[in-house]
């Protein structure tokens, strides 16, 4: 006879801020070749107040849903609706694909109202929400009006999400707040219907911690003796949550490019979206000039410490941001001079 089957697994980073985090399920209509069609065959994982998955979505911050329909329901072309809930509510809201049709695997990025570069790893639907909501909650329904489905039918859906060690409500955290609570092992449970059959599948992740700071930086392709330059070094606070106090980046410099005192050091102010002022030199973050370290060759090299009164998250939940924002964050231009010592015959051109 007839039967369904759902299967649900996660994998990929579980320490907060990490992007590459995918919970999959797995959900089919199965039977004999001659079996009766069911009326419909719908996927629900739902995150309301009180109910099994709501932990999970205050500890996971859903950034796309992506569904692979089965070759038969590929061949079958049936309409599918798309449903979400936000904020741990019961209350089911309606997206439209822009081909709901399963001949068309669904793409769905799910961002605030704002985002940005999302879309370039999620697909081209996409989901806005008002900034300050969440998503909590979705449903794929193949063939909700008069059709029906075949056996062999079956969705592969993989949602996308950013780990969230606070809970997701609470925000960002202040400065000199209390550590956070290990929220320990977070349930999912997602809930196959097709027909009258149903069937339902679980899994289980434990968000961790992070200190998730980055640093990028980026200088000339040349730069010839006895010129000036600029080399410009940035700090990301990717984690979703915490306020960093007295965090540093220290910028080494390469063998004789040295930092030029008689000019300043200046934030980059055109910020990526979601991220915070960037602090001006003496009023936020100071920088020092006077370390060195010696490379294997024995060369002396200038370090250049900047050293922030705090850090706030770059990438925080309920608000528009840059899925590319460690490319940016807090960037500052460093003035820097060539002397003669950086040319390496070996490694250096001369221009």
């Amino acid at each position: 006879g007839v039967t369904t089957a759902i299967e649900k697994s996660s994998g990929g980073q579980t320490s907060a801020g990490m992007i590459a985090r995918s919970t999959y399920v797995n959900a089919s209509y199965l039977g004999p070749r001659d079996s009766p069609k069911a009326e419909d065959l719908v996927v629900t994982d739902s995150g309301t107040a009180g109910g099994p998955s709501e932990e999970w979505f205050h500890h996971n911050d859903v950034t796309a849903i992506n569904v692979a329909f089965s070759p038969v329901l590929a061949t079958d072309d049936l309409p599918y609706r798309v449903e979400y809930q936000t904020d741990y509510s019961d209350a089911w809201q309606t997206f439209t694909p822009a081909q709901p049709s399963t001949s068309t695997n669904l793409a769905l990025t799910v961002q605030n109202t704002g985002s940005s570069s999302w879309e370039t790893f999620n697909g081209n639907n996409t989901l806005d929400l008002p900034p300050g909501s969440v998503l909590t909650g979705w449903r794929i329904s193949v063939a909700p009006g008069t059709e029906t489905v075949s056996v062999g039918s079956e969705m592969r859906v993989t949602v996308a999400s950013v780990p969230i060690f606070r809970d997701i409500t609470d925000g960002v955290i202040a400065v000199n707040s209390p550590a956070g609570s290990p929220p320990g092992p977070v349930n999912n449970t997602a809930t196959l219907k097709a027909g009258d059959l149903t069937g339902e599948a679980s899994d289980v992740f434990t968000p961790v911690d992070s200190v998730y700071l980055t640093t990028n930086v980026s200088a000339p392709s040349v730069l010839s003796v006895g010129d000036t330059g600029t080399i410009r070094a940035g700090i990301v606070n990717q984690n979703p949550s915490e306020t960093y106090k007295d965090a540093s980046m220290s910028v080494v410099l390469p063998c004789g490019v040295q930092y030029d005192p008689t000019k300043a050091i200046t934030p980059i102010t055109d910020l990526s979206v979601g991220v915070e002022p960037i602090p001006a030199i003496g009023n936020g973050v100071k920088v020092n000039s006077t370390s060195r370290v010696v490379d294997a060759e024995g060369c002396e090299l200038q370090v250049i410490t900047f050293a922030f009164d705090h850090i706030t998250p770059m990438r925080d939940p309920k608000e528009a941001s840059d899925r590319k924002v460690e490319n940016t964050g807090w960037q500052y231009d460093i003035p820097v001079t060539v002397l003669a010592k950086a040319y390496q015959p070996t490694t250096s051109s001369v221009q």
